[in-house]
């Protein structure tokens, strides 16, 4: 059996522990096998996030439409983004991968 998939952006998914629990959590959206995540944050809709886990760096790229460009960010320097809405729109982010890895939803990062 092919595994289910956490689709994040373009480049960027999990692999998918419990897909009852995963179809019950708002803003995930079903696309077949694979799950895509949409949200509003403040003045942007950012509607695609691109995830990079490699050394804590975590990488958003919202719809062209909506955000005037890219962030790069990890934990740790969170506090250098000078927006408030893309600092809010980055911690979303990170805490909604945490919550779903700890609650064992979401596992591994596999490749595209």
């Amino acid at each position: 059996m092919e595994t289910k998939k956490l689709k994040i952006g373009e480049n960027t998914c999990f692999e998918i522990l419990d897909l009852k629990r995963i179809e019950e959590i708002d803003p995930i959206l079903l696309a077949g096998d694979e799950l895509i995540i949409s949200q509003w944050f403040g003045r942007y809709a950012c509607s695609c996030f691109l995830f990079k886990a490699r050394r804590k760096r975590l990488e958003i790229n919202c719809s062209s439409d909506c955000y005037r460009g890219r962030l790069i960010f990890s934990e740790d320097n969170i506090d250098e983004i000078d927006d408030k809405d893309d600092q809010e729109c980055a911690q979303f982010t990170i805490n909604y991968i945490n919550k779903l890895r700890k609650a064992g939803i979401i596992g591994k990062q596999l490749s595209v």
